[in-house]
C-alpha cells in the first residue's frame, strides 16, 4: 500500500506522557514564556502551562502526569502542529512525522482538512476516509486496510492512471512497477482446516453474498466444506453466484477481445512448460473446438470426449476412426446422407422407412454406377405401384424418397431356389403369381401343382423350338393335352394305361447289302426294305436299350423277288439271337416277284440277354 506521508515516530505516547509530568514537576504553579529549557539528569520541572522555544531533555523524558477536566491546559503543542491531548490521549501532526515504526492500539489522524485520510481504529485496522494519501517506502502492516478512495502500490498512481487516459478512482486497488521480474499480489491463508480456503471475491450492491458473487481461489488440504462440494482439498476455482431472485440468466462468461491475432482460449493441463503436450483443447474463434487429447475410444465411456448426454449437431460429421453405436439411429428429414467406405452391422435386420406411415416411400436400396454419365440401380418397393417390388438399372436422377421409373431397365437377377408362395390363379400372361413378360429358360425340371399356359404360338420342331423348350426334363403329375403333333426323340415311358385315338408310326426305308440289312432301333420300328434279296439274309438290329424286363417289337416289309427268303440270322447289338419261328418252324416265303412278305421280331430282354420271338406274315 502506498502512503504519501512518512509517518515516523520515535517514542511511545506513554513516554510522551512521562516526559510532560516530569516538566510540570519541575515547573509547579508557574506561568512563563522561555526562550530554552534544558535539563540533565532527573532534573524536574513544573508548571500548568510551559511556551519554551526549545526542550532539550537530555537522557531523560517529558511526563504529563494529569490534566484539567476541561479546556487546553492540558496541551502539548509546537509551532509544527504536533500536539498531544492527554485527556483523550490523541497526538495530532498537522506536517510530517517520521519514524522507524508506528505501534498505536488507538486511532492515529494525520493531518487535517483534505489531508484527514489515515486513521488507526481500535481494532488495529488501517482506515483511509477522505482523499488523502498515506504513502511511504517502507511496510505497512495492519489487520484491516480501509479506503474510501484506492489503495495503491508503486509510485504516482495517480499521475500514471491519468497518463494512460484513465481515472485513478475507478482502480480502488492498483500497484504499478516497472521492473523485469514477476510483480502478483497474494493472498495466503496458512491454515489447513477443513473450512480453511484463500480466494479473492467481488460482490455487488449491498456486499452481502446474497446479492451474487465470483471467487477465485484455492483450497487448503483438508477442505470439507459440504456447502461447496463441488470442489474438494486442494482444488482451485473459479465460481459465479447470481443474485438471489433474479430475473436474469445468471451467466458466467469466460471470453478474449478481437485485438489480437488469434485470440485463442486454451486450456492446459498437468504442466506448465510444454504447450505440445500441455496443452488439452483450443477454442479458435469463429473455426472450432480442437481437443488435443488422443485417448482412443472403446465404449460409451472411453475416449478423449465423453458426454452422458446427448449430441445435437446442425452441421456435418466427419469421423476418422471406427464408430461403434450402442443404440439406435435416427435420420430424419428428406436430404441427410450417411457416406461411408464400408458398411458392417451386426444386428440381422435393417430398418428403412420408419416415417412412412402413409406408404408415400419407396422403400430399397439404391447404388450409383457410370455408364454413359452417372446411373443408378437398386431393389425398391414401388409405393405407387401396389408394392411391387422391382430390381432396376439405367435411371439418371438420383432417387430421393421416390424412385422415378421412368427410363428404367430391369436387372437380371440369378438365384438359386426361386419359391413364390402366392395362390393367384392365371388366367392369362399377365396374371397368376409369377409373371414373366419374356421367355423362360429352364434347365432342370418343372413341376407345376396347376396348369402352364402359355399364349405363344411358335411351333416346336425340336427339342430346342417352341413355345415351351425344356432342355431337361418335365415331370408332369395331371393329365397332358396336345392340341398338335407329339414328338417324341427319346423313349416315351408310361406307367399307366395308353389310350390313343391314332397311332401313326414312321416308316423307315432301308437298303440290305450283301444280303444283311441293318435297323436302327432309335430311328423307327418299322422298315420297309427298298431292294430284293438274292439269298436268304441277315438283320443287325442296333440301338435297342439295354434295360431288363423291356420288350419291343421290330417290323421288317420285305419285298419278294420270283424267289423269295426269308431272314434266317438275327444281331441284336451286335450278339447273335436265336431267332425263334411259332412251332419252331421256319416260314415258307412268297416266291412271286412284287409280292410282300412281313417279318415281325420281338425282342426282349432278361437276365442280361436279349430274346427273339418271329413271326411271318405272308403274300401281301
Amino acid at each position: 500500500m502506498t502512503i504519501e506521508r512518512q509517518v515516523q515516530l520515535s517514542n511511545t505516547f506513554n513516554e510522551f506522557r512521562v516526559a510532560y509530568n516530569d516538566v510540570a514537576s519541575g515547573l509547579t504553579n508557574a506561568e512563563a514564556t522561555i526562550v530554552g529549557i534544558t535539563t540533565t539528569g532527573s532534573s524536574s520541572v513544573y508548571a500548568n502551562t510551559v511556551q519554551v522555544g526549545n526542550l532539550n531533555v537530555g537522557g531523560g523524558r517529558v511526563l504529563i502526569s494529569g490534566a484539567p477536566g476541561s479546556g487546553v491546559g492540558a496541551l502539548i503543542q509546537d509551532d509544527s502542529g504536533l500536539t498531544f491531548n492527554p485527556s483523550t490521549n490523541v497526538l495530532t501532526a498537522a506536517g510530517g512525522v517520521t519514524t522507524a515504526t508506528l505501534n498505536a492500539t488507538g486511532n492515529t489522524t494525520l493531518g487535517s482538512g483534505a489531508n484527514n485520510a489515515v486513521y488507526y481504529a481500535s481494532n488495529g485496522s488501517l482506515i483511509l476516509t477522505s482523499s488523502g494519501d498515506a504513502s511511504g517506502t517502507g511496510r505497512l502492516q495492519s489487520n484491516h486496510v480501509h479506503a474510501t478512495w484506492h489503495v495503491g502500490s508503486g509510485g504516482d498512481l495517480e499521475t500514471w492512471a491519468t497518463a494512460k487516459g484513465d481515472n485513478a478512482d475507478t482502480h480502488k486497488v492498483f500497484a504499478v512497477a516497472n521492473t523485469n521480474a514477476p510483480i502478483d499480489m497474494m493472498v495466503v491463508n496458512q491454515n489447513e482446516g477443513a473450512n480453511a480456503y484463500a480466494e479473492f471475491i467481488a460482490i455487488h450492491a449491498t456486499g452481502n453474498t446474497a446479492d451474487g458473487w465470483v471467487s477465485m481461489g484455492v483450497n487448503s488440504t483438508n477442505y470439507a466444506d459440504g456447502a461447496f462440494g463441488i470442489t474438494k482439498a486442494d482444488d482451485a476455482y473459479l465460481l459465479y453466484s447470481a443474485p438471489v431472485g433474479t430475473s436474469e440468466s445468471g451467466d458466467l462468461v469466460i471470453g478474449t477481445s478481437g485485438n489480437g491475432t488469434g485470440n485463442k482460449i486454451i486450456f492446459s493441463a498437468a504442466g506448465f512448460d510444454d504447450p505440445a503436450n500441455n496443452t488439452q483443447m483450443v477454442i479458435t474463434p469463429g473455426q472450432n473446438i480442437h481437443i488435443e487429447i488422443d485417448t482412443q475410444s472403446s465404449n460409451t465411456t472411453t475416449g478423449a470426449l465423453t458426454v452422458n448426454g446427448g449430441i445435437g449437431l446442425v452441421g456435418n460429421l466427419n469421423i476418422g476412426g471406427n464408430v461403434a453405436i450402442t443404440g439406435t439411429i435416427t435420420l430424419g428429414g428428406g436430404g441427410n446422407t450417411v457416406s461411408t467406405s464400408s458398411l458392417q452391422v451386426d444386428n440381422p435386420m435393417i430398418f428403412v422407412g420408419s416415417n412412412n406411415a402413409a406408404d408415400t416411400f419407396d422403400l430399397g436400396f439404391v447404388g450409383e454406377y457410370t455408364s454413359s454419365g452417372t446411373k443408378y440401380t437398386g431393389l425398391v418397393r414401388d409405393a405407387n405401384d401396389s408394392g411391387i417390388y422391382k430390381l432396376f438399372n439405367g435411371i439418371s436422377a438420383e432417387p430421393a424418397n421416390t424412385v422415378d421409373f421412368t427410363g428404367a431397365s430391369y436387372s437380371t437377377l440369378q438365384v438359386g431356389a426361386l419359391k413364390a408362395v402366392d395362390t393367384t390363379a392365371s388366367s392369362s400372361n399377365t396374371t397368376g403369381a409369377l409373371i414373366v413378360s419374356g421367355g423362360a429358360g429352364i434347365a432342370g425340371a418343372v413341376n407345376a401343382g396347376g396348369a402352364i399356359k402359355t399364349t405363344d404360338t411358335t411351333a416346336s420342331s425340336s427339342t430346342t423350338t417352341g413355345a415351351l423348350v425344356v432342355a431337361g426334363g418335365a415331370g408332369i403329375a395331371g393329365a397332358v393335352n396336345i392340341g398338335g403333333a407329339l414328338t417324341v426323340t427319346g423313349a416315351a415311358t408310361f406307367t399307366g394305361g395308353l389310350r390313343a385315338q391314332e397311332i401313326i408310326e414312321d416308316l423307315v426305308d432301308t437298303t440290305a447289302s450283301g444280303n444283311a440289312v441293318t435297323l436302327d432301333y432309335t430311328t423307327g420300328g418299322v422298315f420297309y426294305e427298298s431292294g430284293t434279296y438274292s439269298a436268304n439274309f441277315t438283320v443287325n438290329i442296333t440301338n435297342v436299350p439295354t434295360d431288363n424286363g423291356r420288350a419291343t417289337t421290330i417290323t421288317y416289309m420285305v419285298p419278294q423277288g420270283s424267289t423269295g427268303y426269308i431272314p434266317t440270322t438275327l444281331n441284336v447289338n451286335g450278339s447273335g439271337v436265336t431267332i425263334r419261328w411259332p412251332a419252331g418252324t421256319a416260314p415258307t416265303p412268297t416266291s412271286s416277284s412284287g409280292k410282300i412278305d412281313i417279318f415281325t421280331f420281338t425282342i426282349y430282354r432278361r437276365g442280361g440277354s436279349f430274346f427273339s420271338l418271329a413271326n411271318a406274315t405272308l403274300n401281301f
